[in-house]
């Protein structure tokens, strides 16, 4: 029984082992792509700046590869680069249009706004921006809302999952006492709750209503951007958010709340934008 223990342990060390080397290898390659520019995409008239945008956007990142990226931890993009792409575009003869294409972004708000108005700036050329959705949610839509046409891909699958913003905090007030660790948080002032959790089994009332205040804010300036983007009412995108019945917004609801423009597969939409593909350009390149 001991063999067999040992063997299995022995081999669950050589994967271990492999899956770092691997990982090394990567990783090294990523670093020795900065020492060079990489491949830059030959850009020809009438061409599209294409930007797929998913994951993380980190505000910033010093590297134009990430050094650490690898199989298991993908890159990240940083606004800075993105922004600064768009501004380029603007002034690019050979840029006609922008085409994006957000996928459950991770990011902050305010990074989506600098993003927005960056594009916003870039429809001052009286260049077309595009967005193209298929499965999404907040912060995607709320990034597309800014492009001067949105299409959704009219698969079964496809839909915009729209949830408004919220947030949670574990308390471990009863775990302590099971494991029998006492905890004290000195704090002055009723909205100093940045310890509750510790101590308690639910927010204080002063802490909730301060959260609930910078919620519903932000809530409401998410309303009103999409409402002036698309030229909705604010009351019909509150009542999109809050009270429409179905969860997933499909292809016939969501030409009915005029949030996107048309129903296209990407590769119809591609074709009516561009000449041929090699006018595509990713933004990455």
């Amino acid at each position: 029984m001991k063999g067999k223990w040992f063997a299995f342990g022995c081999l669950t060390s050589v994967i271990i082992i492999i899956l770092m080397l691997v990982s090394t290898i990567f990783s090294i390659n990523s670093l020795s792509k900065i020492s060079y520019e990489p491949n830059r995409a030959k850009l020809l008239e009438n061409s599209t700046l294409h930007f797929k945008m998913t994951g993380e956007i980190v505000e910033y990142n010093e590297f134009k590869e990430d050094i650490l990226s690898s199989p298991f931890m993908p890159n990240s993009s940083a606004a800075y680069d993105i922004i600064d792409k768009i501004k380029m575009a603007k002034y690019d003869p050979k840029i006609t249009s922008l085409l994006i294409e957000p996928r459950w972004i991770s990011t902050g708000y305010a990074t989506l706004h600098e993003i927005g108005l960056a594009i916003n700036d870039f429809k001052q050329s009286g260049k077309p921006v595009y967005a193209y959705l298929e499965v999404n949610g907040d912060k995607d839509y709320l990034l597309a809302s800014y492009a001067d046409e949105i299409f959704l891909n009219p698969s079964a699958s496809a839909g915009i999952m729209l949830t408004g913003v919220g947030g949670t905090r574990l308390f471990y007030k009863d775990f302590f006492k099971k494991i029998g660790v006492e905890m004290t948080v000195l704090h002055a002032g009723q909205y100093k709750g940045a310890g509750e959790n510790y101590y308690r089994n639910g927010y204080s009332k002063p802490v909730k209503d301060n959260l609930s205040l910078l919620y519903n804010e932000l809530f409401n300036k998410i309303i009103l951007t999409i409402s002036e983007n698309r030229n909705i009412s604010y009351q019909q995108v509150k009542y999109i958010f809050e009270e429409r019945d179905e969860l997933f917004i499909k292809k016939n609801k969501a030409i009915e709340y005029k949030l996107v423009d048309g129903l296209e597969f990407k590769e119809n939409l591609i074709n009516r934008i561009v000449q041929n593909k090699d006018h595509l350009v990713s933004a990455s390149k």
